[in-house]
């Protein structure tokens, strides 16, 4: 399904919608960090303890580089949102990651059948 998609550097947006946004904690990093290793597992792809979310990024080729630790450092940990808006601009649905499930909804997203149902349901 193609979904328009922009860059907010200030999170405006995020704001905007109400999304959270917190310290990054250790607990919060290591949920992060253990949802990148059940994904390299998933991947088959090998590696070190505490190496999984950059080997993760490396599958795509992303290359860190020092605004990356820089935007890490302002935004914390930023929680992300989905929404369903109607032809007047109001929210009709809305899925906030680790909104109902706390620390092991993070990074669950909705599935395209979620979305798909939602849409329906408008």
């Amino acid at each position: 399904m193609p979904l328009a998609t922009a860059a907010d550097p200030d999170l405006l947006t995020h704001k905007a919608f109400g999304l959270p946004n917190v310290p990054m904690t250790p607990e919060i990093w290591e949920t992060v960090e253990g949802k990148a290793n059940e994904l390299a597992r998933d991947l088959r792809v090998p590696v070190q303890s505490g190496q999984a979310y950059a080997a993760i990024d490396g599958l795509d080729g992303f290359e860190k580089v020092k605004t990356d630790d820089t935007d890490m450092q302002r935004h914390q940990e930023q929680f992300t949102g989905h929404f369903l808006l109607d032809r007047d601009g109001v929210v009709r649905w809305a899925s906030i990651e680790g909104a109902n499930a706390g620390l092991a909804g993070l990074p669950l997203f909705p599935t395209d059948e979620e979305l798909m149902a939602a849409a329906r349901a408008l």
